[in-house]
């Protein structure tokens, strides 16, 4: 008859050792799945300095970005205060591509990035036309050029990671959050004829600002995730991303 007690002893052996293990390799597992990839991380750091370059220029049919050119933005405000129809007819952007990288984050085993950056300062100039009132006693009216100023923008991203047997990209990229602070109106001109008094009554209209910025915030939303994805694919073909990702690619 078969002596098993020989593969019995072999096979305690082997559970006793994987025990031993095990947890080790857990919590190996675990910090690896906790923190992000500080290669792949300088990487995207470098991709967003090409992504900055094409804003400037921008990529096929996207347009350049900074500086960015849009028209005819209407903003009608009707609250208790304010009734007014007010029209950019055109519309300049600067400084957009004057973005400061806030934070970089990966994660090669859930697939997942988040790109955060905030741009300093952005000016906005054009024409415009007004016409309104303030309380149903003093009449807004204005036609020329115009100038507002927005601080402080902050740009958070996430993307979706994919990787295939020859490299990764990313399958999607979503704005997560656009914030604009500090945004002021330094000239109307011809608002209200000029002088003393249109400017005290500029100093009532901070929804001037708000309400521009909101209008053209999808648009820029749009055209800036759709060049950033294109751009971080772009780079992420390179052969140096296949070296840091080459332990994560599948294999057949």
């Amino acid at each position: 008859m078969f002596d098993t007690s020989g593969v019995i002893d072999l096979l305690l052996i082997w559970i006793s050792f994987a025990a031993l293990t095990l947890p080790s390799t857990c919590n190996e597992v675990r910090k690896l799945s906790s923190r992000g990839d500080p290669a792949f991380e300088a990487f995207l750091r470098k991709a967003l300095d090409v992504f900055r370059e094409k804003m400037k220029d921008g990529l096929g049919p996207i347009p350049p970005l900074d500086p960015l050119l849009l028209s005819n933005l209407k903003i009608n405000v009707d609250d208790d205060i304010v009734k007014m129809d007010l029209t950019f007819h055109k519309v300049n952007i600067k400084g957009l591509s004057n973005f400061e990288i806030k934070d970089v984050k990966s994660n090669l085993v859930s697939f997942n990035t988040k790109i955060s950056f905030t741009i300093p300062k952005v000016l906005v100039t054009g024409t415009y036309s007004l016409d309104g009132h303030i309380i149903n006693m003093f009449p807004l009216s204005g036609k020329g050029k115009y100038q507002i100023e927005g601080d402080n923008i902050t740009f958070t991203f996430s993307g979706r990671l994919v990787f295939s047997l020859d490299d990764i990209k990313l399958s999607s990229l979503l704005l997560d959050h656009l914030e604009w602070r500090n945004v002021r109106v330094v000239e109307l001109a011809d608002f209200l004829g000029g002088g003393v008094f249109a400017e005290k009554i500029a100093e009532l209209l901070p929804t001037v600002g708000k309400g521009m910025f909101e209008r053209f915030q999808p648009k820029l939303a749009e055209l800036t995730n759709t060049l950033l994805l294109n751009v971080l694919n772009h780079e992420l073909r390179k052969p140096e991303v296949r070296e840091i990702i080459k332990d994560f690619i599948p294999t057949v």
